[in-house]
């Protein structure tokens, strides 16, 4: 019997031991304190999806690595309340990091995919303030950068993140384009197989934009010329006011169906935001924006493209639309139809910002697109391929 109860002690020390080790790290046993250097993949939140995996049970995450085909669970440090590191690890990718008793200090992205992009109609300048070059910025993700809700925010999903705070467009958009397009569902009700967040966080904040963090991303890349200063994101509905408020500007609500946008203006919906490329002679409007839209499988995916406000698809800005979208975007095109939506879903109980181009505070406007049509304006940014 004694012997017996050795064996039956000695297989639950050995089972307690092998849970700790693949908890601690890759099944090492190291002395206390000790610092030791991994090389893995990053897979996220361990037990994402459920109960457990909500922001306010942060402190309790444990975070998954594959380590030589291992899952492995491991503690990320957070001294600075900051999520340093949850806002530089990306799911999917492999990182050399180092751990302290199972707690991640810091790690380097390495083997990062490089996404071959589709050539650009129209490249803009970082730094330089006119509306064209906000316009010419704004097409630079057109058709090559997925919807992901909370893309361009944080991690945590407090405010505007790194990726709507950097200079050109973002690898990872394209490598997750490049992977995704021809089947994406930006919205599943599995939470383990969606790329929305879930639980008060975004585990794919880096693989894409919404409609605020790409208009936050234009904004950056048209006032700045280095990666990492403020962020310009902002809430959707209150980007408009918030810009009039900077002295950018003017600020015009409600407005309506009749309203003649300007290439440049700045348009706020109830959990929407999007960016007028001009009306044109018939009262249709062309728009650039990141909006879900379905594919021509039928699935919900999307991303930042250019779309037409009018009554049907013989309007003027849907001819532009298809026009650019066909013919500057054709990964895109030959998944996502070119979209049309009612001026009475876009433009009733909105508010409008327009650039005060005389101001010296905002933007300025030596070209005169503001005083263009839609197609004029478009012509104009496609005069310097």
């Amino acid at each position: 019997m004694k012997r017996l109860k050795k064996k039956i002690t000695a297989f639950l020390l050995c089972v307690v031991l092998t849970l700790a080790c693949a908890i601690a790290g890759a099944g090492d046993v190291h002395a206390e304190g000790e610092t030791l250097t991994y090389i893995g993949n990053y897979r996220g939140v361990y037990n994402y999806g459920t109960a457990e995996a909500v922001k306010s049970n942060e402190s309790n995450f444990w975070y998954c690595f594959n380590i030589n085909g291992t899952e492995t669970l491991f503690r990320l440090a957070n001294p600075d309340g900051r999520y340093r590191l949850q806002n530089m690890l990306k799911k999917g990718y492999t990182y050399q990091f180092t751990a302290t008793d199972g707690v991640v200090t810091s790690a380097t992205e390495i083997n990062t995919p490089i996404g071959a992009m589709q050539g650009r109609a129209v490249v803009g300048t970082p730094g330089v303030r006119t509306v064209k070059n906000f316009l010419a910025t704004a097409l630079m993700p057109v058709g090559t950068t997925l919807y992901v809700f909370g893309g361009g925010w944080n991690w945590q999903d407090s405010g505007g993140g790194g990726y709507s705070r950097t200079i050109g467009i973002c690898n990872d958009w394209v490598v997750f384009f490049n992977d995704h397009y021809r089947n994406y569902t930006y919205k599943n009700m599995d939470a383990t197989q969606s790329y929305y967040p879930f639980g008060g966080f975004n585990q794919f904040f880096f693989a894409g934009l919404d409609c605020s963090g790409y208009v936050g991303w234009t904004l950056y890349n048209t006032f700045e010329t280095q990666t990492g200063n403020n962020t310009y994101a902002m809430h959707s509905t209150a980007t408009a006011r918030t810009l009039a408020a900077k002295g950018w500007g003017t600020y015009t609500a409600p407005m309506d169906e009749t309203v003649f946008l300007r290439p440049g203006d700045v348009v706020s919906m109830n959990g929407h935001v999007w960016i007028s490329l001009g009306t044109c002679p018939d009262g249709s409007v062309l728009i650039a924006h990141s909006t879900p839209s379905p594919s021509r499988a039928g699935l919900p995916g999307g991303g930042v493209q250019v779309s037409a406000l009018g009554m049907d698809t013989g309007c003027q800005a849907y001819q532009l639309a298809d026009y650019y979208m066909r013919n500057f975007n054709p990964y895109w095109y030959s998944v996502y139809q070119t979209m049309l939506y009612y001026p009475s879903d876009y433009l009733v109980t909105v508010g409008k910002f327009s650039w005060d181009v005389s101001s010296g505070t905002g933007l300025s406007d030596p070209e005169g697109i503001t005083q263009m049509y839609a197609q004029d304006a478009l012509n104009l940014l496609l005069s310097g391929r």
